[in-house]
Parts: structure tokens; sequence; C-alpha cells
């Protein structure tokens, strides 16, 4: 079942998720986990190192932009909580023990190590979306909510600040099941007027949005061109891991369930606040054999297991890492600055100024 709904900071978390081939540094780095997960040993002191920062008028700008598209479609994960002087506190099961510690840093160091290796990679991704106000639905088999939205697109990266996300197609909750352990019926949605896609060329971020035939444009300053994709206030880390700024950026725990020998699972507290406005918590899972991740999963800010239980996942799928086909296919093309369609507006969201006049008459300005 394939879908899609507005999600658009997802663009964000998206990237390289692939499979690597193992050699001596990354099977050492596989029999340090496995030592670390069964003993306790004292945590060297990490020292985050200065991030560098896109400024926060851009921001504040793309984040606008953002949010105020979620709303036009009802999106529930924009919610902030207890308002705007909300600031993110230290989360229960902190802090960790030295155990646990250790093994979060470990975790992270192979994570970093196998990001590392990654130029250009692709995969498809499968994104649900949980919302009671939509499909307050429960399964009878475990209780979960159905996903009251599915959808499945595409994402490119390339190192070190390219990327590209899109989705394909969308399905939204229309019925539940009629029979007990058959699947809810989902209804296509025109994919012209939901498709979403984001593209980043290192130098601007440009964002469609189709419902209103705009394209969005926050530009890059110079001084940040070319530091990657992890200061965006969404969680682009996840496809350039860096192990310094993501203990500086957000709070870290292991979650592994019992049992589970393929995968590490991590939960990641933000301590910014505009993190914060945008999820409560993620959920990562990350391959054991390369240490890149499987799948995430984004609970809203005021999310609640039993009074809210909104949140987003996604799962990526047929990985490729460093393609020889992808290079002979002109992989790059995919980033390049995209051109204005005709009837569409260009605006610069930077300085929210109009780039180019509609090329068709009777459009709306763009209101933020």
């Amino acid at each position: 079942m394939r879908s899609c709904q507005s999600f658009c900071f997802c663009f964000v978390l998206l990237i390289p998720s692939l499979v690597l081939g193992q050699n001596n540094q990354t099977q050492q780095y596989q029999r340090q986990l496995e030592n670390t997960a069964r003993t306790a040993s004292p945590q060297e002191p990490v020292t985050a190192r200065q991030q560098q920062q896109t400024t926060p008028e851009q921001m504040r700008a793309m984040q606008d932009a953002i949010t105020q598209q979620q709303r036009e479609r009802n999106n529930p994960l924009t919610t902030v909580p207890n308002g705007d002087n909300f600031q993110p506190q230290l989360p229960e099961g902190f802090p960790l023990s030295d155990a646990e510690a250790k093994h979060v840093n470990d975790v992270l160091v192979y994570w970093q190590h196998s990001s590392e290796q990654v130029k250009r990679s692709s995969c498809e991704f499968t994104r649900r979306t949980y919302n009671p106000e939509d499909c307050n639905v429960r399964d009878p088999r475990n209780n979960h909510l159905f996903p009251s939205n599915i959808s499945l697109g595409k994402l490119y990266f390339a190192t070190p600040d390219q990327g590209r996300f899109e989705t394909d197609e969308c399905w939204n909750f229309d019925a539940p099941p009629i029979q007990a352990g058959e699947e809810p019926k989902y209804t296509q949605l025109d994919i012209e007027k939901h498709r979403e896609k984001w593209i980043c060329d290192g130098r601007a971020i440009y964002q469609y949005d189709y419902a209103n035939k705009r394209l969005n444009e926050v530009k890059i300053p110079p001084e940040h061109q070319g530091n990657g994709l992890i200061n965006s206030p969404l969680p682009f880390f996840l496809f350039g891991a860096d192990t310094e700024l993501i203990l500086d950026r957000y709070w870290i725990r292991p979650v592994t369930p019992a049992g589970v020998d393929n995968a590490y699972w991590l939960e990641a507290y933000p301590k910014r606040i505009e993190d914060a406005r945008i999820y409560k918590k993620l959920e990562i899972i990350l391959a054991r054999d390369d240490c890149l991740p499987n799948s995430l999963v984004m609970y809203a800010p005021n999310y609640h297991a039993t009074n809210n239980p909104t949140k987003q996942s996604f799962e990526f799928a047929n990985r490729k890492v460093n393609s020889h086909l992808d290079a002979l296919k002109d992989f790059f093309t995919l980033f390049r600055r995209p051109p204005t369609q005709i009837g569409w507006k260009r605006v610069d969201l930077s300085s929210n100024a109009l780039l180019e006049q509609p090329q068709a008459t009777g459009e709306n300005s763009l209101r933020r």
C-alpha cells in the first residue's frame, strides 16, 4: 500500500540510507559495540565543537513556510507544547549510567564512520502518519492505531550537502477493516495536488508548493555552504552523522528491545527549541551490519501514548550507496537549481521577496 501526506520537513530526514561493505575497521566497531552492550565502563567526556549554524532569520523563514503548509493540510505535528515560552527539559531516563553512555558513544562513533563512507546514495521510503483526529481506529491485534495516511517516495543524497526528497503516491484512510485481521481501506489521492518535493543544491533549498503553485527558495549563506545539512532545524544528521554535533544537539539513550540483535535502537530528545517545536523525540533504528538508518519515527511535540498518539514513521528500502550506475546516469543532475514552471511563482523566503513574476494571471501573492 502506498501513499503520501504533507510532512515537508521530512526532506530533512532523509537521505543516504545504505549498504556498505564491511572492512576491518567496521568489524572492529561491531566487536566494540557487542562488548559495550554487555559491560559497563566509564565514558570519556565528549566536548562538542562549535557548530556552524545558518542564521536565525534563515531558519525561521523556512520553518514558517513549512509550518504554514502543514497547517493548511491539517498536519498534526505542528503544535508547540506549552506555548511560545516552552523550553526543552532533561527527559525522563537521564542522565545515563556509565555503561549506557559508553554504549551510546560507541554506536555514534560507528555510525559516523559508516556515514563518512557515503559519497552518494538513493533509497525508497514508506511514510506512515498516525493522527487520531483523522483515523482513531486501532488494530485489534496489537491495539495500535492504523495509519491515517501512507505515502511512498524517493530520497537522494550526495556529499556534503546535496539532497532531494519527493513523494510518488499518496493514500488516505477511508474505512476500517470489514473483518478482524484484514487491512483498512485506503483511497488514493491525486498526486499532482498532494505531491511533496524538496531539493538542496548546496547553495539553496527549494521547496515545491504544488497546492499554491509556488517554488519557495531559501538561500544558504556563502560562509555556511559546504558544511552539509547538519545545521538544518530538521534531522538531517541521520545521513551525515557527527558524534560531537549529535551529542551537542540531542539527549541520546539506547532503547534496543530485548531479543533484537540485528539493529541498534536510539531515542533522541532535542535540546534546541527549534527542534522541539517539530518533534518531541526521534526513534532511530540503525542496521547492525552497516550502522546506517533503516527507519525513523518522529513523535509530535505534544505526543502522549494514550491521549495524543500522533507520530510519523519512515522506513527506508532498496538502498544504493556509491552506485556506479547512478554515476553513469549523471546522479548530480538531480540537485540542479530547478526552473520556475509555467503558471508558478518563485519566492525567495530568505528575504520574503518575489524572485520571478508568475507566467499566468490571477494568482495571489505569497502569504507567510
